[in-house]
């Protein structure tokens, strides 16, 4: 189990030394003269004289050990002061030569600190990436700690630990020349973070938001005070002097849409008055990973949309040959040879991934194997690239199976359908953002590739499709728009690769 454990400085409380003057910033310079200097022997032996009480953070440690039943490792987590790192270096001293609690790391987070609020900000962010990367996924192994450190932090830790459901800790006691602490462990609550509310919002937290030109256009203009808003549209400020049409040319349609992408933001406290991202925009940028690979949050939803579009007489021009089927259920594990990129069906460990939605071309005749993968996410399938884990041999493994257990059946289709959630009248078609991001686009070019695979040439067709879902920008957006099955709410496109 790891322990994450915020530090004060109670220690140093407790033993009445003084450090006043180590009451300085963290600089790694001033860090290398202090820890030079005897206060962290001088205060680790007497702590070790007084005992577990000697500090709140190691009176909470070894009765969290206790509580826990378990050998724990600890994650001692720094404010970016000298005196949290000198707390930290002592508490460290301590538990040295504990079978049962090992300090395992000092984290100082840098601009953890409370000289201003935009420094706080960044730190915060800074710590929840710091305990992303401690957890490593594995959020059940997690516990906090969060006895000691600044209270500004303790709702914090306190809101990320129940998101994760993991176990909270905290000590206290009632003052006096012997202090007495007592352990709390939170319960866990029954909350959990709404993915689905922020769907329509993560794709506007990337860097590139910030430097959109319709967002500085739109921030420049309101600063500047050339526009003014009037019955929910925007028009030109005529007072403003020396200002004119011409020399402001906006689409105030268009403007109007990214003021309210820009307005969502700052109600949802993901960006800054400036555009810069919030702590709680950071962490959900940092752990969008938790959508399902290759989707959204709302995809198996999504899947229900599209598998419901396909089944009804009136679709759009360009997929309206496409009826949908009873589903096929692929069963089976397979083995890869990356040199060769053949693949081995009825062996290996590797299970064959289900089909999305199964269609029927009602022109060619042919069974259509339909993959929904959202354009946000495709762009993760890059590193996976020949490896074990690449996307192309899922594809293959599955198209492979289905044309062995069909044997009167000569040829596939591949159907990739590419979505996204859209604003009306903002932001690009799919083909122009494809030709856009480098990697998005290998990813096309690599699974294109599977019409001229060794075991699959003339096998197999390869098409793919865009769908662009018009949706309100609210926070229900995304989610009502999937019920909305009018041509103007679905933008179908042909990808060219």
């Amino acid at each position: 189990m790891k322990l994450i454990t915020t530090v004060g400085t109670s220690i140093f409380s407790n033993s009445d030394v003084p450090y006043n003057d180590y009451k300085i910033s963290f600089t790694e310079s001033d860090w290398n003269e202090i820890k030079k200097e005897p206060i962290i022997e001088t205060v680790t032996g007497w702590a070790l004289r007084e005992g577990a009480n000697a500090s709140a953070e190691i009176a909470s440690i070894v009765k969290i050990q206790k509580d826990l039943k378990q050998p724990i490792e600890i994650h001692l987590i720094c404010t970016e002061t000298i005196p949290s790192r000198l707390a930290a270096e002592c508490i460290q001293g301590f538990f040295e030569k504990d079978d049962t609690i090992k300090i395992v790391s000092i984290q100082v987070i840098k601009d953890l600190q409370v000289t201003d609020k935009k420094t706080f900000e960044r730190g915060l962010a800074n710590l929840f990436q710091t305990i992303t990367t401690i957890a490593k996924g594995d959020w059940k192994g997690i516990a906090f700690n969060i006895t000691g450190g600044y209270k500004a932090v303790i709702p914090h830790l306190t809101v990320l630990g129940q998101i994760y459901r993991c176990s909270i800790y905290y000590v206290f006691d009632e003052g006096g020349d012997n202090p007495s602490y007592e352990l709390l462990k939170m319960p866990v609550l029954p909350i959990h973070f709404d993915w689905v509310e922020v769907e329509p919002l993560i794709d506007y937290l990337k860097d590139g938001f910030k430097k959109d030109e319709n967002i500085k256009k739109l921030l420049f203009l309101f600063e500047k005070k050339y526009i003014k808003e009037k019955q929910n549209s925007y028009e030109i400020n005529k007072t403003k002097e020396g200002n004119s049409q011409k020399e402001i040319e906006i689409n105030t349609g268009e403007l109007s849409v990214y003021n309210t992408i820009y307005q969502r933001l700052l109600i949802n406290n993901l960006i800054t008055n400036e555009l810069d991202i919030t702590p709680l925009g950071n962490w959900i940028q940092q752990n969008k990973d938790a959508r399902p690979a290759g989707k959204t949050f709302l995809g198996d939803t999504m899947e229900l949309f599209v598998e419901s579009y396909f089944n009804q007489p009136k679709k759009h021009p360009l997929i309206k040959d496409y009826m949908t089927q009873k589903k096929y259920d692929v069963k089976g594990k397979f083995k890869i040879d990356l040199q060769s990129k053949s693949i081995t069906l009825g062996s290996g460990a590797i299970q064959i991934g289900d089909i999305d939605i199964f269609l029927k071309n009602t022109i060619t005749q042919n069974d259509v194997l339909c993959e929904l993968k959202s354009l946000s996410t495709l762009s993760d399938y890059k590193k996976e690239i020949n490896t074990k884990d690449d996307y192309f041999f899922q594809l293959k493994a599955r198209s492979l199976k289905y044309l062995q257990d069909h044997p009167t059946v000569s040829k596939v289709e591949i159907l990739l359908l590419i979505y996204e959630f859209q604003i009306k009248n903002a932001g690009k078609k799919i083909q122009e953002k494809i030709e856009m991001y480098d990697n998005t686009k290998n990813v096309l070019e690599h699974l294109k590739t599977i019409e001229q695979d060794n075991d699959l040439k003339e096998k197999v067709i390869f098409n793919i499709y865009g769908l662009q879902k018009i949706q309100s920008f609210d926070q229900y957006g995304a989610k009502r728009s999937l019920y909305e099955m009018k041509d103007d709410a679905n933008i179908f496109s042909k990808i060219t690769i």
